[in-house]
């Protein structure tokens, strides 16, 4: 019987959504419904800030909201942090001088666990989006001050992850090699869902990292894990889980290690509820 479902946000749960990022599709909303009344948890693990995943899953009544934010690294159960796996400042400082003169790199920034996005330009396109998106969403801020000031100003600032914006995939491809190279004893580097993205973080702190938790926590097994995602982050929870699912316009590469392949999350919970249903019976 699957009692867990994970789900990534950007791409996943968010896909397809309205106005806000936190107004899900009507399949969506209702599949969660239909979840909760079936008594099968769900749980988010997303790169961006736990403060999100809680908000989407109190939204839609899910009173003891489990997160994995920043790709795993931090873990918030019902509001208390359970584990923070931060980034050295140090050698992320190193890593943002190394690519702030390189020419395919558009945009670079900074998370801290204050929600907090700080870009090495904070004029940058990217930098005015969030900001638009923090003032419709009421969550998180960014930065006024540089990166590289912040970094200066701030050596034991707590980082989640660090992610960079490329002029184009093969460039965002490139320099993924390279930095796994340079970085492979202690951070992953992984490509998102979107091509053009890399996000930079601690290589014990990943989307892995948060379904352990959930196992070792709860008791789950993988046979009771459901995953979803649509990018090479999140291939990272296929190993705690028997039930893999990822989205259709995910990358051929993504998709070649999943068990199904989904247009969307209600899709995934119909299939759990479904298999439960015959389980149950059988």
């Amino acid at each position: 019987m699957i009692r867990m479902i994970v789900s990534d946000m950007d791409g996943t749960l968010f896909y397809g959504h309205g106005p806000s990022l936190f107004d899900l599709t009507e399949r969506n909303e209702q599949a969660l419904q239909r979840c909760r009344q079936a008594g099968i948890g769900f749980s988010v693990a997303s790169g961006r800030t736990a403060l999100y995943g809680e908000t989407v899953l109190r939204k839609y009544g899910l009173p003891h909201p489990i997160v994995g934010g920043f790709n795993g690294a931090v873990c918030v159960d019902n509001g208390v942090t359970q584990y923070a796996l931060t980034c050295d400042c140090a050698q992320m400082r190193e890593v943002v001088c190394q690519l702030s003169t390189v020419e395919p790199v558009l945009c670079v920034q900074a998370q801290d666990l204050d929600s907090r996005r700080i870009f090495l330009d904070p004029s940058h396109s990217e930098a005015q989006r969030y900001r638009k998106e923090c003032r419709q969403t009421g969550l998180g801020s960014v930065a006024e001050k540089p990166l590289l000031d912040v970094l200066d100003q701030q050596p034991d600032l707590q980082i989640g992850k660090l992610s960079v914006l490329f002029a184009d995939t093969h460039s965002c491809r490139q320099w993924q090699q390279r930095l796994q190279a340079q970085l492979a004893e202690s951070y992953y580097v992984v490509n998102t869902g979107r091509g053009d993205l890399l996000e930079i973080g601690r290589r014990d702190g990943n989307k892995g990292t948060f379904i352990r938790y959930l196992s070792e926590t709860y008791g789950y097994t993988p046979q009771q894990i459901a995953v979803i995602g649509d990018a090479e982050n999140d291939l990272q929870m296929f190993a705690g889980s028997a039930h893999r699912f990822v989205m259709a316009h995910a990358d051929p590469q993504v998709k070649r290690q999943a068990d199904h392949v989904v247009d969307d999350v209600a899709a995934c919970i119909d299939w759990c509820l479904d298999y439960n249903r015959q389980h149950h019976a059988g």
